[in-house]
């Protein structure tokens, strides 16, 4: 997941806002705050970048070669990445 940095303080902002207003969440340190949601989108994009590799690698060494982009590849990609998240517990 490659969201840049300006993205990322924007959704950071936005989640501690509704936190605040909708969540009635109080945070006292408010820099803190927003340094630890940043942190969990960094470690959130880490992960994705991660499994992302562990799949393109996998259907690298089928048997077949399957092209990337076509129906068939999509679909393996698809079914890999749901099984790996759901590993992680995600």
């Amino acid at each position: 997941m490659n969201l840049s940095d300006d993205r990322i303080n924007f959704l950071s902002h936005e989640i501690l806002k509704t936190l605040r207003t909708k969540g009635g969440a109080s945070y006292p340190e408010e820099a803190k705050a927003l340094a630890g949601i940043k942190q969990a989108f960094h470690q959130f994009g880490s992960l994705l970048e991660s499994v992302d590799t562990q799949i393109r690698n996998k259907i690298g060494t089928l048997k077949r070669n399957i092209p990337e982009g076509s129906r068939e590849w999509d679909l393996l990609y698809r079914q890999y990445f749901d099984e790996e998240l759901s590993k992680k517990g995600l």
